[in-house]
This record gives structure tokens, sequence and C-alpha cells, in this order.
């Protein structure tokens, strides 16, 4: 990660968005600090060094395109991805090793934030997604500077750089229903006659179980992943994150059918 790895992806990531403004949003994940604001176009691509010092510093960069028509979709697993590009997201990030953030453009900005925070929360569902995320104003991680995250430096003993896989300047083939009126998602219990996935020994069965007991109660993806991540890691070491990611993949799948 330098500077001439950095300005090039910047300019990316505004091409793909080709939005007037963008919002950012630095924070600190240990001393709690925010550093926020806005920049046009022109201003985010020079960004780059501004955004390295701070990360060097310790915060984690976040960013977003303003307009109701952005829509984040977070904490992606490696196994929906197939799914999501069937909808020509504009981008796709990685955030650190296995988990995902696509980008979607509306072919029409929502009439107003309540409409838009529906289809947000309509497309987290569909897609296993973080609902805390699901906001027509919600940040997202900025490519190429590291994901401070000290669990993931404990998994791999090193801040994992934030990737940009793909990106295009492409509306979404997703459509809101006429008017742009969704419903509020709803996550129901598994059907009586729908048997849970076998797991290999009765903790991953137990893990399983709170997890969907969570999700019920509403918790977001990263809120799951803190309570139960200490006792995965006790059994699954280095294949902690994939086995996680695997699980409430299934999870989110078998409460929606």
């Amino acid at each position: 990660m330098t500077m001439d790895t950095i300005t090039p992806v910047i300019k990316n990531y505004v091409a793909a968005f080709n939005a007037a403004k963008y919002h950012y949003r630095l924070v600190h994940p240990i001393t709690g600090k925010v550093k926020f604001g806005k920049y046009n176009k022109e201003e985010f691509i020079k960004s780059g060094k501004f955004f390295y010092a701070m990360n060097q510093q310790g915060f984690n960069i976040y960013a977003r395109p303003i307009g109701w028509q952005y829509v984040l979709l977070d904490d992606l697993t490696r196994e929906v991805l197939t799914d999501v590009a069937s909808l020509k997201p504009c981008m796709l990030i990685e955030t650190s090793p296995g988990n995902f953030q696509a980008w979607l453009i509306l072919p029409e900005t929502p009439a107003d934030r309540d409409t838009a925070k529906a289809i947000c929360k309509e497309l987290a569902v569909r897609f296993g997604a973080d609902l805390a995320s699901a906001e027509p104003d919600h940040v997202g991680r900025v490519p190429e500077f590291r994901n401070q995250k000290q669990k993931y430096f404990e998994l791999y003993r090193e801040y994992p750089i934030v990737k940009l896989w793909r990106w295009e300047h492409r509306q979404t083939t997703f459509l809101p229903p006429l008017g742009g009126v969704v419903q509020s998602p709803v996550i129901s219990p598994p059907r009586s006659n729908r048997q849970a996935p076998k797991y290999d020994d009765s903790q991953s069965a137990k893990e399983y179980g709170k997890i969907c007991q969570l999700i019920r109660e509403g918790k977001s993806r990263s809120e799951i992943s803190d309570y139960i991540m200490p006792s995965i890691l006790e059994r699954k070491g280095n294949r902690s994150e994939r086995y996680f990611n695997i699980t409430i993949a299934n999870a989110y799948r078998d409460l929606k059918q």
C-alpha cells in the first residue's frame, strides 16, 4: 500500500459512482475518535494522502457517494457473489479475507429516505447482508487502505488491505415495485418441515442455533460475530472466519425459507 497504488484505486472508486459529492468518515477503533466531512469529486480524488496518513495512525477509512440511489450491501459472503453479480453492481470490494461489500446504483432515485431505506433492507435480506448497515446513508470501506479491526490482526498477524476487485459505472438491474414502494422485510422462523444443516459436532450445532436466535432478535452481522467468534476461534483457529461466514450464510438462508 503506497501512494502509487492508492491514487489509481481512488480514481476507479470515484469513476464507478460518478457522483458529484462524497461523504467520508474516519473512525479510530481504539480511541473512538471520529473525523468526517464532505468532498466533491475532484477533492475526493486528491484525498489519498490525507486518508493514507489517517490510516497509518489507526483510523478506518469509510466513505459513500451522496444520494439515495446508491445502495450498500455490507458483509457479503463469497457464496452469494454470483447472485449479487446478476444485479450488475457498480463495485465489489473485499473488506477482509472472505468478506465483501457491493454497491448498486438504482436507475431512479427514491422519492424519500423511507423508500430508500426499505429498498436497502429488502436487498440486505435477499443476500444475507448486514441489516444494521442497510441504510441509505451508511458508509462503506474505501479500498486500498488497511482494515484496522483488531480481530483480523489476531487472525492474520497483520491488518488486511481492503481490495477493489471490480468496478464499472452502471445502473443495477434491480427494480423496486412500481412506485418504488417495498414492504419492510421480516425474517421468519424456519418452517417446521425444514431441517437445519448437519454439522460435524454438537458444538457447531449449538453455534448455528445461537446464530439463528441472534438473527431473529435483530442483531447485526458484526454484533453476532463479536458474540460468537471467541468460541469459534478456540476450536477453528485459522479456519474461524470461513466457518463463521458459511454458518451465518446458512442461517440467513434457512430463516428466509
